[in-house]
């Protein structure tokens, strides 16, 4: 069986970390006794590269074709590196495809698509021509870059603040936060299991009771779900396989493996979406560090099952 790769731009150095000390390793390991053959690709220094797994490390290694790729390379601040990098692996199926990455990347287009299928978002402008005057009836909003991640350049702002006239910006309604908290945000990934079936993981709640743009890139609480109520949790996970079989109809959706889905929790425990993310992090890696013997196996677990899917869909 041809290997699976693992895209990535590797900086400023190869992997060093032993396999069982990492999940995309252990993944590598679990996978290579079901006969499975992954490889970390990627670039390093301009050039591509190729790493295997051999013991309990990973060894550089001569190239070769790739059933399929699980998509995970940082293309936005890369272009050239990943289009001379697709261009050397002769352009293999990639899983997160490119165009679903893009539509998530862009906060106008999944607002819109979140909209079709159907769920709860806040809402939202993308004319800077309508910003004053929609600001003045909402009283409160978080002014965004339409293209952006990390919760950089976002502003709560207010009438009065100054708004700009031009440029590619998204103003969203503000949702009132838990009492006691600046913002609370929940991070749900959704994956495709082998059986091709969406599935849901254990949610992490971002929170902080200082800055209302609660990302975990600028200081914000990672914390375990436990104290969201059911319904609260519920309401995520029906809104999350709501979205997946809306998106399931659109061309090339089998090569979709997950989703980042980012939902505002409000005072009263409503869940709102506000963002997908195409080539996500479940922060479960922050609750397996907290809580190993709770989070540490479903970590595992969230790195293998696209895998998984990659290989049964293609063998």
């Amino acid at each position: 069986m041809l290997p699976i790769g693992i895209l990535l731009r590797f900086r400023p150095q190869a992997p060093t970390r032993p396999l069982s000390a990492s999940a995309f390793g252990r993944a590598a390991l679990a996978l290579a006794d079901e006969g499975v053959p992954v490889r970390l690709v990627g670039t390093l220094e301009d050039q591509v590269v190729h790493f295997e797994a051999k013991g309990d490390a990973w060894i550089q290694a001569d190239p070769t074709p790739l059933l399929g790729c699980y998509h995970r390379y940082p293309e936005l601040g890369h272009p050239e590196a990943f289009a001379h990098l697709m261009e050397e692996l002769s352009h293999p199926p990639l899983f997160n495809p490119q165009e679903f990455v893009e539509r998530c990347r862009d906060k106008q287009a999944s607002h819109q698509t979140c909209l079709g299928a159907g769920l709860a978002v806040p809402e939202q402008v993308a004319e800077v021509t309508r910003f004053e005057g929609v600001l003045s009836t909402w009283g409160v909003a978080f002014l965004k870059p339409r293209f952006g991640a990390f919760g950089e350049g976002v502003l709560k702002v207010r009438p009065g603040d100054p708004l700009p006239t031009k440029g590619d910006w998204v103003l969203q309604k503000a949702i009132q936060p838990p009492e006691g908290l600046a913002g609370m945000s929940v991070r749900l990934l959704v994956q495709r299991d082998p059986e091709r079936d969406w599935v849901t993981l254990p949610a992490a709640v971002r929170q902080s009771t200082t800055d209302p743009v609660v990302n975990r890139a600028r200081g914000a609480e990672v914390v375990p779900a436990s104290t969201l109520t059911e319904a609260t949790l519920r309401s995520m996970h029906e809104q999350a396989l709501q979205l997946m079989a809306f998106l399931t109809d659109r061309p090339r959706s089998d090569q979709l493996v997950e989703l980042g889905l980012d939902f505002v929790i409000d005072h009263e425990g409503g869940a709102w979406l506000i963002e997908m993310n195409g080539k996500p992090k479940g922060r479960l890696e922050v609750l397996a560090a907290q809580q190993p013997a709770v989070f540490a196996a479903a970590h595992t677990e969230a790195v293998l099952r696209p895998l998984r899917y990659i290989a049964n869909r293609l063998s």
